[in-house]
C-alpha cells in the first residue's frame, strides 16, 4: 500500500473504467450456404412437382378434415363413437352432392343437348361479323391501292422496273379432330375420379384417427409440462385459423353461387341453376 501510495499517480488507485466499444463488424455471407440453400429450395419444388399425384389429394383431405372435424367432435359429444361418427359425416357429405347432382341432372342433360344449337348460333355470329369486318378490310384495302396507283403514275418517269414472279403461299388449318381431345380428357377424368377416391379416404382416416397426431406433437415436443403446453397452444391456434379460413372459402363461394343463380334467374338465363 506505501508502494501504491508514493509510486502510483492517483489514477492508478481508481477503479478500471469500461472498455471503449468495439463497432460491430458483419460477417460475409456464405456463398456456399446460400448456394445449398437454393439448391435444397428448388430440389424440394420439384419433388412436389414430381410427386403432385400423391401431395395433392393428400393435402386436400388434410384441409377436408380440418373443415369437418368440429362436426365430428360435436357427433362425439352426444355420444357415438368416433369413428361411426366420421362415417356418418362421410355418407352424409356423399349423398348431399349426389342428391345435388341428380336434382340438376334434368337441367344438365337439356344443357348438354342445347350445346350443339348454341355452338351454331355462336359460329354463325361469328362468321357476320367476319364478313363485315372481310368487307370493311377489302373496301380499306382497295382504297389503299388506288392511292398507291395515283402515285405510281404521278411519279412514273416514263421508266417501268421488272415485274418479279411472286409465288402465292396459302396456309390451311388441320382439320379439327374430337379424338385428339377426347383421349387426353378421358385420362383426365379418370385421373381426377381417383384423386377424388383418394381424398375421401384420407379425410374418413384423419377425421376418425381423432388427436392422434397432437398427441404425438405433443409427445415429441419435449419432456417439460411448458414444451407440451406451448405446442399445444400452438396445434390449437393452427386449428382455429385454418377452420376460419375454410368457413370463409365455404361462405363466400356459396354467397357467389347463389347470387349468380338469382342474377340468371331474374334475367331469364336457361338452366340457371346448373350455371
Amino acid at each position: 500500500a506505501a508502494l501504491a501510495a508514493v509510486g502510483d499517480p492517483p489514477s492508478a488507485l481508481a477503479a478500471p473504467a469500461d472498455p471503449a466499444p468495439q463497432a460491430l463488424l458483419k460477417a460475409p455471407v456464405d456463398m456456399r450456404s446460400a448456394s445449398l440453400a437454393v439448391i435444397a429450395v428448388l430440389a424440394s419444388l420439384y419433388a412436389l412437382h414430381w410427386a403432385a399425384a400423391v401431395v395433392v389429394p393428400l393435402l386436400l383431405g388434410l384441409m377436408a378434415s380440418y373443415a369437418l372435424t368440429p362436426v365430428v367432435q360435436r357427433m362425439v359429444q352426444v355420444g357415438l363413437p368416433r369413428a361411426l361418427a366420421a362415417a356418418l359425416l362421410m355418407i352424409g357429405v356423399l349423398g348431399g352432392a349426389a342428391g345435388t347432382a341428380f336434382t340438376l341432372s334434368d337441367d344438365a342433360a337439356s344443357l348438354v343437348e342445347a350445346l350443339p344449337e348454341a355452338a351454331q348460333k355462336l359460329r354463325r355470329a361469328l362468321a357476320r361479323q367476319r364478313t363485315q369486318a372481310a368487307s370493311d378490310t377489302i373496301e380499306k384495302v382497295q382504297k389503299a391501292a388506288t392511292e398507291l396507283e395515283r402515285a405510281a403514275a404521278e411519279g412514273a418517269r416514263g421508266t417501268a422496273l421488272p415485274s418479279r414472279g411472286v409465288t402465292k403461299v396459302q396456309l390451311e388449318q388441320a382439320a379439327f379432330n374430337v379424338r385428339d381431345y377426347l383421349w387426353p380428357g378421358t385420362l383426365g377424368l379418370v385421373t381426377a375420379i381417383g384423386q377424388l377416391i383418394v381424398v375421401l379416404f384420407i379425410t374418413f382416416y384423419l377425421l376418425a384417427s381423432g388427436d392422434t397426431f397432437r398427441r404425438k406433437m405433443v409427445r415429441i415436443a419435449g419432456p417439460t409440462f411448458a414444451q407440451k403446453k406451448l405446442t399445444l397452444q400452438a396445434l390449437d391456434e393452427i386449428d382455429l385459423q385454418i377452420q376460419r379460413y375454410l368457413m370463409l372459402q365455404v361462405f363466400t363461394s356459396a354467397l357467389v353461387g347463389i347470387a349468380t343463380w338469382l342474377a340468371f334467374w331474374w334475367i331469364g338465363v336457361e338452366w340457371a341453376a346448373v350455371w
